[in-house]
């Protein structure tokens, strides 16, 4: 037996691989030929042919590569082949190349009721990690089933154990995909391919991804422009990204040209066409888009190179259909201590929401918001434990509110999910200071939200508000005199005229002009998760690998902003997380700046952070203080100690990059000496640099 995997091997089959799918539609569903034809020009169709070349089976995959996923759409033997282990050694050549290829999980899908499917991907390791419901016509439960691979993740570690906490999707973080207006068209003019455009409108308005245009979509429907226009009037609805004047001027365009089409002829009547398609493109990539919807042939046949390249998704809809789950519900599941528990996306005109309020004994007029959005958490079948409600609008560069309210049964964690689920809101949105109310004083709450740098007061009707100031990302002595006036406008602070070096901060503190004094990491926490960047501040790049930063931080840095929760770690929801290392030559002081640089597959720093705890620890103390604030296990822990101890620190205010910043950048300024194995010092003015490369600090 062979598996053929290049295109050129694979195309005499794909009409026989479209054929035998569709007469197995109850397991498969349908799909049309070109899906079968565009994967497979992608190598994401292997075909299994045996000796005389007769085919056999297949394998249907996508691929995510920045969530380092696979997800498996179909896996497919002969009825006289089975029970050959076939479909086993296709999945097991699909892992083996997916750990090459610096894959972290393979995902598959599988309708509840197909008893044998289930079985065959729980033998080869697919572990059911959730259900939800499949379509509407079949009105099935879904099993969502994940293998872990053996990648090389965090110091040469493979990949940990599934434990008792997991998640199955993001909460209220967009993926961003630019949309073809020739997509558009399939849904006005009802061509064959309407119903896929209709489960992609349905998917961003779901919440599963955004869909956006660009502005020379604008420009491509006045160029032919009906009278009256149905296009002209829908695309007017659509979010668009910010117009880029001369964009054609961009080095990100010149490159696109050179790559995708080489030298365009503009006498040519397909040069307005190619034109418009490297504008779109553009504009995606200056916008770190996750990627570009489309239908064009020659723009999917370079979808590798420009994944690569650009880190960018060319897919065409049926493809995201497939491998974004975009039908599922965006409500949450978490397994934890043996329960489970349900996040549900709630609004104001939600039908549940009176019973969560209830259940929480709040009365609907305690909520001063005329429309809101919300999660509310409820136990499986029993009453709701908490909930958070935020405006339904929220205007950047203003000030908002939220609502906290819990009864005593919810715990730690789920309340520190909460409170990141409002903060991953406010963020999207740049918001400037917000008031966050809770119904009497909740404990824990209490202590988070005091972590975070919120002031608390307790107003006239018993609720207590916690209020924060949000500022700059980054400050330094530049942007001093802004960050000085916005404090005393808002908290009537009177700061000094100038930020001095950071010795002298350390030692004397910030002295304020009402004669308070403040320690200077206590001041910077009052403005979390603002990071203040004196000179001489000691500032670290610190190495991790792909898999950890994901469990760690989340998949923010991976440029499309999303957090895969589907094998997460309680760390990940907590305002400190940890950061676990062989014990080497010095430790990280308090209050150190750290950058981290992920390595395979991407190369890149994605973000900075601040360091609130250093130490030297047993193993044993180490996991004693720290196990829900790092991701790795204890067994993991042992063998990267020394002499059963270990080196430890723990981070706050991480802030990622709007742009991931390429080892070639680093390089340019002579960062790392081409060696990013362990942590090492770099310079503030490198730091500026590589922050304003990124897109957090300057213009």
């Amino acid at each position: 037996m062979k598996i053929l995997k290049k295109h050129s091997d694979v195309k005499p089959y794909i009409e026989r691989v479209s054929s035998e799918a569709d007469s197995h539609r109850n397991c498969f569903g349908f799909l049309p030929i070109s899906v079968y034809e565009q994967l497979s020009k992608k190598n994401c169709l292997w075909i299994l042919v045996n000796d005389k070349g007769d085919y056999v089976g297949h394998i249907m995959f996508s691929i995510a590569w920045k969530k380092y996923k696979i997800t498996v759409n179909q896996t497919y033997i002969l009825s006289e082949y089975r029970k050959s282990h076939f479909a086993s050694q296709l999945i097991n050549e699909l892992k083996n190349w997916a750990e090459k290829h610096y894959i972290t999980e393979l995902h598959a899908n599988v309708a509840a009721d197909l008893k044998v499917a289930n079985s065959f991907y729980n033998s080869m390791g697919f572990s059911a990690v959730m259900q939800k419901e499949g379509g509407e016509t079949t009105q099935r439960l879904i099993n969502v089933r994940i293998a872990y691979l053996n990648t090389p993740t965090l110091l040469n570690l493979f990949t940990h154990k599934i434990t008792d906490f997991s998640y199955n999707q993001p909460i209220n973080i967009y993926r961003k995909y630019v949309i073809d207006i020739n997509i558009l068209l399939d849904l006005i003019e009802n061509r064959a391919y309407s119903n896929q455009v209709q489960e992609l409108i349905k998917g961003s308005f779901n919440g599963s991804f955004k869909l956006l245009i660009t502005h020379e979509t604008h420009v491509e429907v006045s160029r032919n422009a009906k009278n009256p226009d149905p296009l002209a009037k829908l695309i007017a609805n659509i979010p668009s990204l910010s117009l880029i004047t001369n964009i054609e001027n961009t080095k990100e365009y010149k490159n696109l040209e050179k790559l995708v089409f080489g030298k365009i002829d503009t006498a040519t009547k397909s040069a307005v066409h190619k034109i418009s398609d490297l504008k779109h493109l553009t504009y995606c990539i200056l916008n770190n888009c996750t990627g570009f919807i489309t239908r064009d042939k020659q723009l999917l046949n370079k979808a590798k190179i420009l994944g690569k390249e650009f880190n960018l998704d060319i897919i065409s809809p049926e493809e995201l259909i497939l491998n974004e789950d975009c039908l599922s519900n965006r409500d949450t599941t978490i397994s934890l201590n043996d329960l489970n528990y349900k996040f549900i996306n709630i609004s104001d005109d939600s039908s549940i929401i009176n019973d969560c309020l209830s259940n929480l004994q709040i009365s609907r007029e305690t909520v001063q918001l005329p429309a809101f959005d919300g999660i509310a958490i409820k136990q499986e079948a029993q009453s709701y434990l908490a909930c958070a409600l935020w405006p339904k609008t929220i205007i950047s560069n203003r000030g908002t509110i939220a609502y906290i309210f819990s009864n005593t049964l919810c715990n730690h964690e789920l309340l520190d999910h909460i409170i990141e689920t409002i903060f991953r809101v406010i963020k999207s949105k740049k918001v400037r200071s917000i008031a966050i109310f809770t119904y009497g004083l909740i404990a824990h709450i209490d202590e988070v939200l005091k972590t975070r740098g919120f002031s608390q007061t307790t107003e006239n009707n018993g609720m207590i508000k916690y209020s924060h100031l949000i500022t700059d990302r980054i400050i330094t002595e530049n942007n001093w005199a802004s960050f000085k006036q916005v404090v005393n406008d808002n908290m009537s602070l009177s700061l000094p005229e100038n930020l001095t070096e950071y010795k002298e901060l350390i030692t004397n503190g910030i002295l304020l002009k009402n004669k308070d004094y403040y320690n200077f990491f206590e001041f910077e926490t009052k403005f979390s998760p603002s990071l203040i960047i004196p000179k001489n501040r000691d500032i670290y790049v610190v190495p991790i690998r792909n898999t950890y930063a994901k469990e760690l931080i989340g998949d923010d840095f991976d440029i499309q902003r999303s957090l895969s929760l589907s094998n997460c770690k309680p760390a990940l929801l907590k305002t400190e997380k940890a950061y676990f290392n062989k014990p080497g030559k010095g430790t990280i002081k308090k209050g150190s700046i750290i950058m981290f640089y992920v390595s395979a597959p991407i190369k890149c720093i994605i973000g900075i952070a601040r360091v609130t705890y250093s130490n030297k620890l047993r193993c044993e103390e180490a996991m004693d203080m720290l196990t829900l604030q790092g991701v790795l296990e204890k067994d993991k822990l042992l063998e990267i100690s020394k002499d059963g101890f270990i080196d430890v620190f723990t981070f706050d205010n991480f802030h990622q990059y709007n742009k991931n910043v390429d080892i070639k950048f680093l390089t340019t300024l002579g960062v790392g000496k081409n060696s990013f194995v362990t942590k090492f010092k770099i310079n503030r003015e490198n730091f500026l640099k590589i922050c304003a490369q990124g897109g957090i600090y300057g213009k």
